[in-house]
C-alpha cells in the first residue's frame, strides 16, 4: 500500500481518468476507453480500501478484499467482467471491442464507480 497517496488524490485521480475515457469513447478508441474505465474503479477501489485502512499489497490483493466484502457483494461478476475485459485491451493489441460492447462496459462500470462514491461518501 502506498502510505504518501492519500486517498481523496485517488478520487480525483479516478474523475479525471473518468474524463478521458470519455473522451477516447468519443472518438472510438473503444479498447483504450475500457483500461481508463479500470483505471478509474481501481483507483477508487484503493481509495475505498485505504479509507476503511485495508491492507493491502496488490491489485491481486485489492480485488480479493473487495470480493469478500459485504458492501460490494453485489457487484461481483462486474468487478470481475470489468478487470478481465480491461487487461485484456491493454495487453492484447489485436482484442476488439465494439461500440455496443463498450456501452455495456460502460453501464456496469458506471454502477461500480457509483457504488464506490456512495461507499466513500459515508465514512
Amino acid at each position: 500500500m502506498v502510505e504518501n497517496f492519500n486517498y481523496k488524490e485517488k478520487i480525483s485521480k479516478a474523475l479525471t481518468n473518468y474524463d478521458a475515457a470519455l473522451c477516447l469513447k468519443e472518438n472510438k478508441f473503444y479498447r483504450q476507453s475500457t483500461i481508463l474505465l479500470w483505471q478509474t474503479i481501481k483507483d477508487l477501489l484503493f481509495a475505498w480500501l485505504e479509507k476503511n485502512k485495508y491492507e493491502y499489497s496488490s491489485t491481486r490483493e485489492a480485488i480479493v478484499i473487495a470480493l469478500s466484502s459485504k458492501d460490494l457483494n453485489d457487484y461481483n461478476s462486474d468487478i470481475m467482467l470489468i478487470y478481465l475485459v480491461s487487461t485484456m485491451s491493454e495487453w492484447d493489441e489485436s482484442f476488439q471491442i465494439n461500440k455496443s460492447q463498450l456501452l455495456d462496459f460502460e453501464n456496469k462500470s458506471i454502477q461500480l464507480i457509483r457504488r464506490f462514491q456512495t461507499l466513500l461518501n459515508n465514512y
